[in-house]
């Protein structure tokens, strides 16, 4: 599989959100486990995002919010995706 895409460029200020317009995503916590389920458009729109943060312009800390506005249901928490250093990982 080859996948061709644009994202867009870190400005320095903000944070991009990435978002596909049909895209569905559904975050479930509880009973010990986080199960995030998604159709394609919101499988593509999270690792779309993933690969902006992952960009090496884009420093540590960088984050995005997913709440009731990108999630399907109110799971009672909202999903953040954050960039952290590349340093040893934090137990």
């Amino acid at each position: 599989m080859k996948i061709t895409l644009e994202l867009p460029d870190y400005d320095g200020r903000a944070t991009d959100v990435i978002w596909e317009e049909d895209a569905s995503v559904r975050l479930d916590a509880g009973h010990g486990e986080v199960v995030l389920s998604a159709n394609r458009a919101g499988l593509t729109a999270l690792a779309k995002q993933m690969l902006y943060l992952a960009d090496e312009s884009v420093p540590a800390g960088c984050h995005v919010h997913y709440d009731d506005a990108f999630l399907d249901a109110d799971a009672g928490v909202e999903l953040i995706v954050e960039k952290r250093g590349d340093g040893p990982r934090r137990r």
